[in-house]
């Protein structure tokens, strides 16, 4: 039986097939055929993708081992939420997405074995977002603090996690080489100790880095430093501790330290009474400018001391802002009341 090449093969043992399937196998032709006809080219492609989110997972997913890929699905894809709503544009996005997927990801610890028992957040995760959300008309700012850890943190592998530590110190300055790491290398060194009590702090953390996400794309680093460990090895208090890592920075001279003098001193007269008493936590660094610290340019950069007091009256409220100066004019009156 002859049979035209354009047709299907089905047509040369018709004679063999019931006339319903042959019926089928006629339409299910056509259909093919006018769908060949009309469809586009790039319709025939797997989708694209579309958001920056979907792009950087496109590109990074598979590389990351099962831990960062859980970080990666779970906190990266959060980051990417609130970047999207804060107005971020498409490349800002995925500049920020990327450093996240090849930075950070992995240096979150394990996804399963929870060891390390972070001061990041109440339960544990080494990882917060956050928004700034500034003032006035301006748009919000999206930033993240992480504290680095190792797969085994915690662990019989990594008890103190300094492997994980040094790591990541590496890894931001190839990511982020413009950043100053000149009052990192001097506080970590002044606060690096073998402290065997790590239920001192209720906690074993003692770095936290953080990040400033600006609308551009551009990552800023900061990083925290924990006080306790190094007054317990010393027998020294927090404050003292604070006031020496301070005065002790090449570019800390005494002409500068003026407003520690202030927070001492307060600090100091909160000490005579125990309901009064402050807890001093953590000194926190800016990394912004790397050749201010070396010049007589005022810097950017700022040193930011953490603490708390256990009052909860509007008077502790008061002289906590204001250093125990009571009410130091109009304007900042004017502000309290707001």
């Amino acid at each position: 039986m002859a049979h035209n090449r354009g047709e299907l093969e089905v047509h040369a043992y018709s004679s063999l097939l019931p006339l319903s399937l042959m019926s089928y196998l006629l339409s299910l032709k056509s259909g093919l055929e006018s769908l060949l006809l009309n469809c586009k080219p790039e319709s025939l492609l797997p989708n694209e993708p579309k958001t920056a989110w979907e792009h950087v997972n496109a590109e990074f997913y598979h590389q990351l081992d099962r831990h960062a890929q859980h970080w990666w699905q779970r906190s990266g894809h959060a980051l990417a939420v609130l970047l999207r709503e804060a107005g971020y544009n498409d490349a800002a996005q995925a500049a920020i997405l990327d450093f996240f997927a090849r930075h950070i990801a992995d240096n979150l610890g394990s996804s399963t074995a929870r060891h390390w028992k972070s001061f990041m957040t109440d339960d544990h995760n080494p990882i917060e977002l956050s928004w700034d959300w500034h003032t006035g008309s301006e748009r919000p700012t999206v930033r993240f603090s992480i504290e680095p850890l190792g797969p085994d943190a915690g662990g019989p592998e990594g008890p103190r996690n300094e492997c994980a530590a040094a790591t990541f110190k590496r890894a931001m300055r190839a990511a982020l080489p413009d950043a100053d790491a000149a009052w990192f290398d001097h506080f970590e060194a002044f606060f690096s100790c073998q402290d065997d009590d790590a239920g001192g702090e209720g906690h074993p953390s003692r770095v936290f880095w953080a990040f400033d996400l600006a609308s551009t794309g551009r990552v800023a680093s900061k990083a925290y430093f924990f006080l306790g460990p190094r007054a317990r090895t010393t027998g020294s208090t927090n404050l003292q501790i604070l006031i020496d890592a301070i005065a002790a920075a090449s570019s800390c001279s005494r002409d500068k330290l003026a407003a520690l003098d202030v927070f001492a001193a307060y600090a100091l007269s909160c000490e005579q009474e125990r309901s009064t008493r402050l807890e001093l936590d953590m000194l926190a660094i800016d990394m912004d400018d790397r050749h201010t610290l070396s010049s007589s340019a005022s810097s950017p950069s700022r040193l930011k001391i953490y603490f708390r007091g256990r009052q909860t009256s509007f008077r502790s409220v008061r002289e906590a802002m204001t250093l125990g100066a009571g009410w130091p004019g109009p304007t900042w009156r004017r502000g309290s009341r707001a």
